[in-house]
């Protein structure tokens, strides 16, 4: 079909080529999505394997061509009103997009992240009539308004309009009933990235942490860099980082723990792996090597603390692992000029446990017991 489309093409200056690209590929899109959307009375819109990867493919395709730089840059061109009409057209289909299918909605946002943009040839004005306009869908569509992407395109605009505190207001009252995800609001920081916005961009990092909470690991890892890009151009937004993934533990557990790594934070480092009743010997060396080297006598409670546990599970794997983390507690003493300390510590923990036969032979093969 899109062979066909473009076989009928003639000849267009490049601003209308790139428009009749487009358009041809969103009427393919169409085409494809409108089989399945007619059929959305079902609990959840069904698309078929190969029709998926389809939509996926030409999806694809059209977001390659919005990231090209657009030859429209001013807006008394000749072709202007054709590009408006292609916003309007996304716009439409976007609000009443099936929450499943994230297919016009993307290409919404990114005609509006690439053309109509700030940096290509958006303005004030524009940003306005188009909040505007979708404000006023609500009331036309009611029950039938797709109200994520619907919230995620004010917020842009909002944006946009250096109105922050609105759009951040809106994600508040709404973000629990949309289901928000952190790569829903993955286009709101990276238009203050680009553009250098810094301070903007820690206000925003702090605003959507209490919405991004219940989310873990990879899906976090993006909102943590955009953390360590901030605090790298702006070091006072520590003062903001530190208290806002602290406030969202446990789900921001690594991107907290990177954090402490990375500034250094080893007290506070170990702190959190004893609450969280980490084991060392489950570490890598490299993960603790920098703490040893820094400041190796942080490590004395987080190994004694493991030992104690392992030498109370009463067994012999418990009491080989309380034996090599005995070793390694020697080695620090010793690097610490404590050696009377470690020689006090273990002939109390010997005497201590004299009953345990399993445990003293272990100590015997790892050379800590004649």
């Amino acid at each position: 079909m899109l062979d066909d489309l473009h076989a009928m093409r003639p000849e267009l200056p490049w601003a209308l080529e790139q428009l009749f690209t487009l358009h041809a590929l969103l009427f393919v899109l169409e085409r494809m999505v409108k089989p399945t959307q007619s059929h959305s009375h079902q609990s959840s819109l069904f698309m078929g394997y190969h029709t998926r990867l389809a939509v996926e493919g030409v999806r694809g395709q059209a977001r390659s061509l919005l990231e090209d730089k657009l030859a429209l840059t001013d807006d008394s061109s000749a072709y202007w009103e054709r590009l408006m009409e292609t916003a309007d057209f996304l716009r439409k289909k976007m609000l009443t997009e099936d929450k499943t299918l994230d297919c016009f909605s993307a290409l919404y946002t990114s005609l509006w992240l690439n053309w109509l943009g700030p940096s290509s040839a958006g303005n004030t004005q524009l940003y306005a009539e188009e909040l505007r306009k979708l404000k006023t869908a609500e009331a036309e569509l009611g029950i039938a308004l797709s109200r994520l992407p619907w919230t995620l395109a004010q917020c842009l605009l909002l944006l946009y309009l250096t109105r922050d505190e609105e759009a951040q207001t809106l994600l508040a009252q709404s973000g629990g009933k949309l289901m928000l995800k952190p790569e829903h609001l993955t286009p709101l920081l990276g238009v203050l990235e680009r553009s250098e916005q810094w301070g903007r961009l820690r206000d925003w990092l702090a605003a959507i942490g209490p919405l991004l909470s219940g989310f873990r690991g990879e899906d976090l890892t993006p909102y943590g860099d955009y953390w360590a890009t901030v605090v790298t151009h702006l070091p006072d937004a520590e003062s903001v980082m530190w208290p806002t993934l602290h406030a969202m533990l446990p789900f921001s557990r690594a991107i907290y723990e990177d954090a402490l790594a990375a500034h250094g934070r080893w007290d506070r480092w170990i702190d959190l792996q004893m609450c969280m009743g980490q084991e060392p010997l489950l570490f890598r060396v490299t993960v603790l090597k920098p703490v040893e080297k820094d400041a190796p006598e942080l490590l004395l409670p987080f190994y004694h603390q493991a030992v104690e546990r392992y030498v109370l599970q009463k067994n012999r794997d418990g009491y080989k692992a309380a034996t090599k983390l005995l070793k390694r507690l020697a080695k620090l003493y010793a690097r610490l000029k404590k050696a009377e300390r470690w020689e006090q510590f273990l002939a109390a923990f010997v005497s201590r446990n004299s009953r345990l036969r399993a445990l003293q032979e272990e100590l015997r093969k790892g050379g800590l017991l004649s």
